[in-house]
């Protein structure tokens, strides 16, 4: 059984993209732990490039929003799967603004436990197939 975190881009409760994920995790929650986290629901700010993570104590970016939370919920997570709307080719701007890829905690392997540089890796490419 594995820790599953769906990570929803829309802004658009109830919209297509929620229903994807909805049916989703239907599908998963017969084997698995499944959360749905949406961006909607969370206030994030966008990173600034500063790289204040990298220094400060647990990686944590200076400015005060919701990310810490949704570390958390990725902290246990061993899957991550990714559901936007594709705006002008890519994903939505809110889900640009979850610091989850560019991280410093992602960096120093904050993001899975003991994975390490091996997940942050992994994490790494999964945002060079986006």
């Amino acid at each position: 059984m594995s820790n599953i975190v769906i990570l929803v881009g829309s802004m658009r409760k109830d919209g297509n993209t929620d229903l994807l994920a909805q049916a989703f995790a239907e599908g998963a929650r017969k084997n698995n732990s499944v959360e749905i986290l949406s961006v909607a629901d969370y206030k994030v700010n966008p990173c600034i490039g500063c790289n204040s993570c990298f220094a400060r104590e647990g990686n944590r970016c200076f400015q005060n929003d919701d990310m810490n939370v949704i570390y958390e919920k990725l902290k246990v997570a061993d899957i991550v799967v990714v559901a936007s709307p594709v705006y002008f080719y890519g994903i939505s701007a809110e889900l640009k603004a979850v610091r989850f890829f560019s991280s410093g905690r992602c960096r120093h392997g904050a993001c899975k436990g003991s994975e390490g540089q091996r997940g942050y890796e992994r994490k790494r490419s999964i945002e060079r197939s986006l």
